[in-house]
């Protein structure tokens, strides 16, 4: 009998052919930008494409909490954290904010309509109440989603 040995050898992550042409990214604040895109970067090549998603929640038929203009000039802030990280590891970065009463179904329209590969993201830590009273927003993304999901863990 044969021995069949395969040296593998090391790879990075962007040594690798990447699997994914346009990724989308959902994006809920600064900080949530800067985890997830320093955690992203290294998977991307020039030839990867970024869709950055952004959700201004609707409330249906009731009092919004914030401003419009207040929370589009969030959305602005969130994208210039994100394209600040990601400059030099993708090889374009597109935008979108959408308007939606319900943030992982205006996630998903934003991916499709962009076409995206996969929905990628770093899980934001939250106690079991705040799940619990708010709804877990991860959890439902990966179960409700028809496009591939990339829960990536944040980087130090």
């Amino acid at each position: 009998m044969t021995e069949l040995r395969t040296e593998r050898q090391p790879t990075t992550p962007t040594e690798m052919h990447p699997l994914f042409d346009t990724i989308a990214i959902p994006l809920a604040s600064e900080e949530d930008a800067a985890t997830t895109c320093r955690a992203l970067g290294p998977f991307l090549s020039p030839e990867s494409a970024v869709v950055i998603i952004h959700v201004i929640e609707k409330t249906s038929g009731g009092i919004d909490p914030a401003p419009v203009e207040l929370r589009k000039d969030q959305a602005s802030r969130i994208f210039d954290e994100c394209t600040r990280e990601l400059s030099q590891d993708a090889g374009t970065i597109d935008t979108t904010v959408v308007f939606y009463t319900d943030i992982v179904e205006g996630i998903l329209e934003a991916a499709s309509d962009n076409d995206a590969d996969v929905i990628a993201f770093t899980p934001r830590s939250a106690n079991r109440l705040l799940k619990l009273v708010s709804g877990d927003t991860a959890f439902k993304l990966i179960h409700r989603s028809d496009h591939p999901v990339l829960v990536i863990p944040p980087r130090e």
